[in-house]
């Protein structure tokens, strides 16, 4: 079983993905957040196998909360959601 943890700050767009992501049966929803530091706490207080974070939230962005992860639980792999086209997201 695959222990999954969302941030996304678009509360509707947060609970249906947690919803349709909860479906499936090799996953679990260990968490979700609205607000960037929220979820670094709450993510190294659960220990997911998996991270979906938001790029922009409030509190602490997404590619910040990989960057801190990257560094003291590399074994968490991060998933980045955005949907904007910045180049500069990409590098």
């Amino acid at each position: 079983m695959i222990k999954l943890y969302l941030a996304e700050d678009q509360q509707l767009l947060n609970t249906a993905l947690a919803g349709i992501l909860d479906l499936e049966d090799d996953l679990t929803m260990v968490g979700t957040a609205v607000n960037g530091q929220v979820a670094l706490d709450q993510i190294e207080t659960l220990q997911p196998d998996v991270v979906l974070l938001d790029i922009e939230m409030p509190g602490m962005t997404g590619l910040e909360i990989a960057r801190q992860l990257h560094t003291r639980q590399p074994q968490i792999k991060v998933i980045i959601l955005t949907t904007f086209a910045q180049p500069s997201y990409f590098k």
